[in-house]
Parts: structure tokens; C-alpha cells; sequence
């Protein structure tokens, strides 16, 4: 995917906390409009191949480079600074991943001001209804070169 057109899929999402360098929203699963179709195809399509569960209920999109995070904040709606159990980045231009499991550390990374930024997102956002961080369940693996593939051959599917 080329960064001008991944950059104009993220601008025409109606919604999302936008920071200067990521777009964060609230997973809103497959079946939702709120994605645009080709990143609610490949997001599901990401989560098949690799494996991630619908405890990643918080989606980052990097701003400066066509990348996508799957981030487990298992505590978002309960707590005010929720502590990041786990996140998976994937370049949707190279298929490479990383994983990083921050629950066994001392101090992991967590979400800041949720109590006002957020909330005041969750009361904006027409997108999504309060109280909804569904994922999607899925299974199955994946290699890096394979995610390249199966990204490039979504996108000239949905073009």
C-alpha cells in the first residue's frame, strides 16, 4: 500500500482520538462501517492470519508510515489509566511484526489522560456506541511476506 493512499484512508475516518503521529480508535470489529473497506478488510484479514484476539480492543494507525497496531488494553472501560498488556505492530508495506507482552513489567506503558480525552471521544463519537470494544475471533498464522501478499492482493481486490 502506497502512504498517499493509506493517508487518505485514514482522513476520510469520520472519527478516532487524532494525535500527531497515530490515529487511535476503538476496535470496531469486522462488521462495522466505520473502517473504511479496505482497512476493515485488512484489519479482519490481520487479525485472521495473525492470530489476534479481541482482547487487542484498541487500534492505532501510525500516521507517518502505512502501519498498523493492535493494542490489549485489558482494563480500557474500568480503569482511567489502563496499562497496555500487549501490542503487535505491522508494516502493511514490508509484512514485518513485532509482538511486545508488557505484562510481566515492572512499569508498562500506559494510557494517558483517557479520563478526559477520552471520555469526551466515547460521548463525540457517533461511530460507536459507549461500552463497545468488540474485537474479532480469529485463529490462524502467518509469515511476514505473507501478510505483504495477502495486504497487496486485498487492496487490488478492493480497489
Amino acid at each position: 500500500m502506497k502512504s498517499a493512499e493509506y493517508q487518505s484512508l485514514l482522513d476520510s475516518l469520520p472519527c478516532g482520538k487524532r494525535l500527531p503521529g497515530a490515529l487511535y480508535l476503538l476496535d470496531p470489529g469486522s462488521a462495522s462501517d466505520a473502517l473504511p473497506a479496505k482497512l476493515r478488510v485488512t484489519v479482519a484479514e490481520l487479525r485472521k492470519r495473525l492470530d489476534i484476539g479481541p482482547d487487542f480492543n484498541l487500534l492505532k494507525f501510525h500516521t507517518a508510515s502505512p502501519k498498523t497496531s493492535f493494542l490489549a488494553y485489558p482494563a480500557f472501560d474500568k480503569e482511567p489509566h489502563p496499562a497496555l498488556a500487549e501490542s503487535i505492530i505491522v508494516d502493511l508495506v514490508t509484512g514485518k511484526i513485532r509482538r511486545d507482552d508488557y505484562r510481566g513489567r515492572e512499569n508498562p506503558p500506559i494510557l494517558h489522560r483517557k479520563e478526559t480525552e477520552w471520555r469526551i471521544y466515547l460521548a463525540k463519537n457517533s461511530c460507536f456506541p459507549a461500552g463497545s470494544f468488540t474485537g474479532i475471533q480469529s485463529t490462524g498464522t502467518t509469515s511476514p511476506s505473507s501478510v505483504t501478499n495477502t495486504f497487496a492482493g486485498l487492496m487490488s481486490k478492493t480497489a
